[in-house]
């Protein structure tokens, strides 16, 4: 979001005030973040981790935030400004997102001793910078893309190793360890890479695109394990589950499809236009687009966000929504590491959160979680186990 003209420039707003009751209502935004804007600017990415990032596409300025509901370890009031990162007003370098490393927040994956946490900044000159999230100075410029980088992922298994996904029509593997060195390039994309997302144990890393494009990729071998065939307009956003065993994506053709990234099988599907558009006119919905998606945390819910000035939160056994929230001109959406808050982005530099609906998940439910963490679609099928619980571990259900 853009820089703060002032130090009174951040605008906060608590609907506690309206009463705590209200402000922890699902579907109801709890609180809005939004900084002094000149001429307009656009949120274009969310990352939840132990904070809160929020970034500026176009002045170039990033801001790592802290919200108390995200992170109470952290002793700080709701709402402050952590660390401001960037270029001064700079049209030549417009930042189109960043990610965090988060081997912070989960330090049982980290593989001996690493640097601070470091977090990238893509620009629209094809350049990525490095930044350590603590003090928000340089550490590295990595120069390799030729287009826009549209998106920018970690293995969350601490490794540091970074992918970057650009309008050049690939997605490029970086080791930070090795100060930046760009390891592999993974060519398969015929038009822009949009976004992209490793799976929870970093095996596999999934990329979307224009022109239907959904790859996966196994990043043992950086070789390609298979194209999804199903969405009839450009795929823009991606997201795992927790436990690896689904993926979900996001398209302009109005659709969220959920997948078993194992087998390429769709399992479910939401709609935002109803009747769904024939493959023919997938495209010309333009008010129904789907700009993003996100898994929560508990496995079980899943946000998106569309052009049609909503926030749909859908359960994965479920083919309509269990809550819908207004929200107008949204751009991308993260749950917070518990799963209680979604924060949404828009074109005017806002940035919304609300309470999620509440669910205590089932004993059944977190222990196909942990089963599936371990075990592939392939290897459950082998079970000697009754069809019932078969479909139940494989998500059929």
């Amino acid at each position: 979001t853009r820089g703060p003209a002032t130090e009174d420039a951040l605008h906060y707003e608590d609907s506690q005030e309206q009463g705590a009751e209200k402000s922890r209502e699902p579907g109801h935004p709890c609180a809005e973040l939004s900084i002094h804007r000149v001429n307009g600017g656009w949120v274009s990415s969310l990352r939840s981790l132990s904070i809160t990032l929020i970034t500026f596409a176009e002045l170039g300025k990033i801001f790592i935030w802290l919200a108390a509901s995200f992170d109470p370890l952290i002793g700080a009031h709701t709402g402050s400004i952590l660390v401001e990162t960037g270029d001064e007003l700079n049209p030549a370098h417009r930042n189109w997102g960043c990610k965090v490393d988060n081997a912070r927040a989960h330090p049982e994956r980290r593989r001996g001793a690493e640097p601070r946490p470091s977090r990238p900044e893509r620009l629209n000159n094809g350049r990525i910078k490095i930044w350590d999230v603590y003090t928000g100075k340089l550490l590295l410029n990595l120069v390799d893309h030729t287009e826009v980088v549209r998106d920018l992922t970690f293995a969350p298994d601490g490794s540091l190793i970074l992918v970057s996904a650009s309008r050049d029509k690939t997605l490029r593997v970086w080791d930070l360890k090795d100060d930046g060195n760009m390891m592999k390039v993974l060519r398969g994309h015929q038009n822009w890479v949009y976004s992209c997302a490793f799976s929870p144990d970093s095996s596999m890393l999934c990329s979307v695109g224009a022109s239907k494009a959904v790859f996966l990729w196994n990043m043992d071998k950086y070789t390609m394990i298979r194209k999804l065939e199903g969405h009839h307009h450009d795929v823009v956003a991606c997201d795992f589950s927790p436990d690896g065993a689904l993926l979900a994506t996001a398209s302009y053709d109005t659709r969220v499809y959920i997948w078993d990234p194992h087998t390429g099988d769709i399992l479910m599907e939401f709609g935002h236009l109803f009747p769904p558009p024939t493959p023919i006119f997938a495209g010309g919905a333009n008010d129904r687009w789907v700009r993003s998606v996100s898994f929560s945390h508990d496995g079980l819910h899943v946000a998106s966000l569309a052009d049609d000035k909503m926030v749909r939160f859908w359960r994965i056994d479920e083919d309509y929504p269990v809550q819908v929230a207004p929200l107008s001109n949204g751009l991308c959406c993260a749950f917070s590491t518990d799963g209680s808050v979604l924060a949404a982005g828009t074109h005017d530099g806002s940035v919304y959160f609300w309470a999620t609906p509440r669910q205590v998940p089932s004993l059944q439910h977190l222990c196909r979680m942990s089963i599936r963490r371990v075990m592939p679609t392939q290897e459950v099928q082998e079970l000697p186990i009754p069809s019932k619980v078969l479909e139940f571990l494989s998500y059929r259900v």
